[in-house]
């Protein structure tokens, strides 16, 4: 079975031939009422239309198969505010994702590469934080996980649960 980009080339391909044989058909027609000395000057306009009519739909064809093939816009949910444990607020800390969100049910899984901390640094001043997640794919259920605040020698000071539902 064709992947899904391999599909639409088919498709396009198939699209493609189908239009060229219909001008190719329709420039015959023409050519042989000419070599008879049958073209007329209704002739001439019918076939200039059924050619400008077959050259847009070329078109048509092409350009929906690049919107096809043109990568989604991402889809981001964000979650938050997670609030940093009150007895570390007021020092600078790098936060980083824990592991992959894990769904409570069916096993899936938001890879790390998917998941921003919005900030990955907190300031002294900064006492939460958010994450924001790229959707496209996954199943619509809760994810949760944890996010590791990291002091200047890079060592785990605590860990705080955090949760995304996708929809």
């Amino acid at each position: 079975m064709p992947s899904e980009n391999e599909q639409r080339v088919q498709d396009f391909v198939a699209s493609s031939k189908s239009l060229l044989d219909q001008w190719a058909a329709q420039t015959g027609a023409a050519l042989n009422r000419y070599d008879a000395g049958t073209l007329s000057a209704d002739d001439v306009a019918r076939a200039w239309a059924a050619a400008s009519d077959l050259a847009l739909k070329g078109w048509g064809v092409v350009l929906g198969a690049l919107l096809d093939m043109a990568p989604a816009t991402p889809v981001r949910e964000t979650a938050g505010p997670f609030p940093v444990p009150q007895n570390l607020q007021g020092s600078t800390y790098r936060l980083q994702l824990a592991g992959p969100l894990e769904a409570a049910v069916g096993g899936s899984q938001i890879p790390v590469s998917l998941v921003r901390l919005v900030p990955d640094q907190l300031t002294p001043t900064e006492t939460d934080f958010r994450i924001e997640v790229t959707t496209a794919g996954l199943d619509p259920v809760l994810y949760t996980g944890s996010v590791q605040l990291l002091d200047a020698d890079g060592q785990v000071v605590a860990s705080v649960a955090v949760q995304i539902a996708v929809t």
